[in-house]
């Protein structure tokens, strides 16, 4: 099966007021050289990749696919290098709540075929 990211970006955003505080919370969240992180990509929704240099706001990251980018800080969300492959049941249980994070647990599951999972304990 084919997973549509954009597609389930789209459908995300009926969480975007509940999800709004964790947004400003791990925008927050110091990214250093080293970090692995989340960035907007207009293909797949979002890209993973490392941190290779930060010059003030902007951040030089090396992406999955192995090209480079400089984007800012804020477009920039961590990503938690402990993830599991399975994802979680409980969006809560997530290391970080924003966007990527979101998507990437929902791929996931949906992957594996369980495709339900709750937003609360």
């Amino acid at each position: 099966r084919f997973c549509n990211l954009a597609a389930l970006k789209t459908e995300i955003r009926v969480f975007v007021v509940w999800i709004w505080l964790f947004y400003e919370m791990a925008a927050a969240t110091n990214i250093i050289v080293g970090s692995q992180v989340w960035v907007e990509d207009p293909e797949v929704a979002w890209i993973d990749g490392d941190v290779l240099e930060i010059n003030g706001a902007n951040i030089k990251v090396k992406l999955t696919s192995g090209k480079e980018i400089v984007t800012t800080s804020t477009h920039a969300y961590p990503k938690d290098p402990e993830f599991p492959s399975c994802g979680v049941d409980d969006m809560t249980k997530l290391a970080y709540l924003h966007e990527p994070g979101v998507l990437e647990n929902l791929k996931s599951r949906y992957n594996m075929d369980e495709i339900y999972v709750s937003i609360c304990h």
